[in-house]
């Protein structure tokens, strides 16, 4: 693709993208990553989140004005 890296590492952990090696996964949704940064803010978001469970069906909310 073109892309350069000072380091290896970051030069491996790119690879994951073409080769569609997401080696990340979110415990709390199932979703995967390439990056570690990535499911790293995504859990953030989780953490976020977590006062939005409706304490009457235990329903997740992603957004405040559907709760």
């Amino acid at each position: 693709c073109g892309k350069t890296f000072r380091y290896r590492s970051n030069l491996l952990e790119h690879r994951r993208v073409h080769l569609g090696e997401k080696v990340y996964r979110c415990e709390l949704c199932g979703k995967s990553f390439f990056y570690l940064s990535s499911i790293l803010r995504h859990q953030r978001a989780h953490d976020a989140r977590r006062d939005l469970r409706c304490s009457a069906c235990l329903k997740l909310f992603k957004d405040p004005k559907y709760f």
